[in-house]
C-alpha cells in the first residue's frame, strides 16, 4: 500500500508551458480486499492419507498469511473444526481414523501481504472411506471374532507399560502380557470394558501416537491413554474398535451375519471351521445392503460393497435418527464409537 499521487503540467497550444502542479492522495491507497476461488480439497479421501486444500488467491498485493481451516461432519449439516496436532497450522491434513465416515470441508480466509482481509470462503464436500486393504483387515478381524494388539498403557506412569488390547464380540479387554504362550490363562486383567457402555475411541489431539478410551457411566467419564508406535498402528486399532461396537448392535451383527447374528456374541460364532464362517460372511455381503431412503439424497455417499461402511451406516443412521427424535429438553448421550464434535 502507498500514496497515489500525480503532476499536472499545462500546456498551451502554442507550446508554452506553465508551472506544473503535484498533487497526493491524502491517505494510503490500498489494493482492497483479496478474494479466493476454486477452493478444492486435494489428495485420497481415504484414511491413512493426505489431503491439502488448493486455491487460486486474487489481490492486488501478494499473499500474506491466508488462514485455512478444516471441518467435519457426521451428516453434511452441522460441522465441527478439526483441531489437533495433524494440522500443524498447514494446509495439509493427515486423515487419521477419527474422519472415517466423515464429510470434509475447508475454509480459507484470504489475507494478503499488508494484512487485510478478504471473505472467507469454503470448498465443496469430500466424503471419506477406508481402502480396499484396510477393509479386507477390518473384515478378517470380524471373521475371526477377536483381535488382540499389544500397545502401552500410559496411564500414571513415566514410560508406558506394555500391555494387550482385546476386543472380544461383548467387551473390550486389556490385561498384562502373558510371560508364555503357555500363561495364556493366568495373565492379569487390567480392566474391561462391555460395548454395551457405549465407549468411545479417539486419537489424542497432542500426540500423533496417542488415543484415548472413554467410558460412560452413571453420567461421568473415565478417559485412559494408550500408545503405539505409528499413526497406522494407532488407526488400525480404532477402526477395529469401532467395528466390534458396531457388531455389538443387533441390526448391524444381523446385516453382517444373518441368521448366525445369534451366534455373535456367544462361542458358537467362533466355534465353527473358518471355512463355515468366511461362506457365512460371503453369503450375507452379497445381498443388497439396508437402504435409508431420508438420508438417499445426501447421506453416507459411500458404497454400502465396502465391508466397513456397510456396518457403520447402520449404526450411524440409527444413531443419527435419536438424535432427532430427541426432545430439546431432553439431551441425548449419543452412542456413537467415536466423538462427534
Amino acid at each position: 500500500a502507498e500514496y497515489m499521487g500525480f503532476e499536472y503540467v499545462p500546456q498551451r497550444v502554442d507550446g508554452v508551458v506553465g508551472a506544473s502542479v503535484v498533487c497526493r492522495s491524502p491517505t494510503v491507497v490500498s489494493s482492497g480486499p483479496p478474494s479466493v476461488a476454486d477452493i478444492r480439497i486435494e489428495g485420497e479421501t481415504l484414511c491413512m492419507r493426505t489431503l491439502w486444500a488448493s486455491y487460486n488467491f486474487k489481490g492486488g498485493a501478494k499473499e500474506g498469511k491466508s488462514l485455512v481451516r478444516w471441518y467435519k461432519s457426521l451428516d453434511g449439516g452441522k460441522f465441527f473444526e478439526i483441531q489437533g496436532i495433524w494440522l500443524s497450522g498447514s494446509k495439509d491434513l493427515y486423515v487419521n481414523a477419527d474422519l472415517v465416515h466423515h464429510y470434509l470441508r475447508v475454509m480459507v480466509t484470504p489475507i494478503d501481504a499488508d494484512g487485510i482481509r478478504g471473505k472467507s470462503a469454503y470448498s465443496k464436500l469430500v466424503y471419506i472411506n477406508v481402502d480396499k486393504t484396510l477393509d479386507q483387515s477390518l473384515k478378517e478381524i470380524i471373521l475371526n471374532g477377536s483381535a488382540a494388539f499389544k500397545v502401552g498403557l500410559n496411564e500414571g506412569k513415566a514410560d508406558a507399560q506394555s500391555v494387550v488390547m482385546q476386543f472380544e464380540p461383548k467387551k473390550l479387554c486389556v490385561h498384562k502380557e502373558a510371560v508364555s504362550r503357555f500363561a495364556k490363562d493366568k495373565r492379569e486383567s487390567l480392566f474391561s470394558l462391555p460395548f454395551s457402555h457405549s465407549p468411545q475411541m479417539l486419537c489424542s489431539p497432542t500426540n500423533k501416537t496417542r488415543f484415548m478410551l472413554r467410558d460412560y457411566k452413571r453420567n461421568e467419564v473415565t478417559q485412559v491413554s494408550f500408545s503405539v508406535q505409528t499413526e497406522q498402528e494407532r488407526d488400525l486399532i480404532l477402526l477395529a474398535f469401532r467395528a466390534f461396537a458396531a457388531m455389538a448392535r443387533a441390526p448391524v451383527a444381523e446385516a453382517i451375519l444373518g441368521a448366525s447374528a445369534k451366534n455373535w456374541k456367544s462361542e458358537k460364532w467362533i466355534a465353527q471351521s473358518q471355512e463355515k464362517r468366511s461362506t457365512i460372511l460371503f453369503q450375507q455381503l452379497s445381498k443388497p445392503g439396508p437402504v435409508f431412503e431420508k438420508y438417499a439424497s445426501k447421506h453416507r455417499p459411500g458404497s454400502n460393497r465396502t465391508f466397513f461402511h456397510l456396518m457403520e451406516e447402520i449404526l450411524i443412521e440409527q444413531e443419527l435418527d435419536q438424535m432427532a427424535s430427541t426432545k430439546s429438553t431432553k439431551r441425548h448421550r449419543d452412542g456413537l464409537p467415536f466423538p462427534l464434535g
